[in-house]
């Protein structure tokens, strides 16, 4: 994970927390389940055996 992907990994888990409207909430938890299966599709390519 690039530090500019953790960064945008803990604001959003923050903007999560505090998130009142159902709909912003769900957008917002789709957009950090994205960022972690992008992140971790990468983990698992760099770790594939040649």
């Amino acid at each position: 994970m690039t530090p500019e992907d953790r960064e945008l990994t803990n604001w959003l888990c923050r903007q999560i927390q505090k998130e009142h409207d159902p709909k912003r909430f769900g957008e917002l938890v789709w957009q950090l389940d994205a960022l972690l299966a992008m992140n971790d599709n990468a983990m698992h390519n760099r770790c594939k055996p040649n």
